[in-house]
């Protein structure tokens, strides 16, 4: 039984890796981050915006996401990184730089340190100003696959 549960966990979580843009997951990312900001903060730990998740669920709902980025990247093609490159200028219109750095870490390192540059001057603020712009974070599929397991 066990088994079969563990297998159904990684196909869904490869089927929502083949669905949903590596941006939505950078973004999901980012949100996670900025949750764990807002949780650990006395004054923000309530609000509306942390999906009434409790502090010690980020670091598994982060592994998770970790590993449906990863299968992202691995089935990105080369269009993909021509679209992802071209975004290297709005990046940090949405937080997404240090994802996109990390998917061009083994495909071409210069281009993944210029992403990690603008990652590395995200400040706090600027993240949960990214996190406020996804509208219905805490209802969205990928908050749901990966809180459910």
């Amino acid at each position: 039984m066990k088994k079969i549960l563990i297998i159904t966990l990684v196909l869904s979580f490869h089927s929502l890796a083949k669905s949903e843009t590596l941006k939505n997951l950078a973004q999901a990312s980012n949100a996670f981050l900025a949750m764990s900001d807002l949780l650990l903060d006395e004054k923000t730990k309530s609000s509306k915006l942390t999906c009434q998740l409790k502090i010690e669920k980020i670091s598994p709902a982060s592994q998770s996401l970790k590993a449906l980025i990863d299968q992202k990247v691995q089935l990105l093609v080369e269009k993909d990184f021509q679209i992802i490159e071209s975004r290297l200028a709005t990046c940090k219109n949405d937080c997404s730089c240090d994802i996109y750095a990390y998917a061009f870490k083994s495909k071409d390192q210069k281009i993944a340190i210029e992403f990690s540059k603008k990652a590395e001057t995200t400040t706090t603020a600027e993240r949960l100003k990214c996190y406020k712009k996804i509208s219905s974070f805490c209802t969205s599929s990928i908050y749901k696959s990966i809180i459910s397991p």
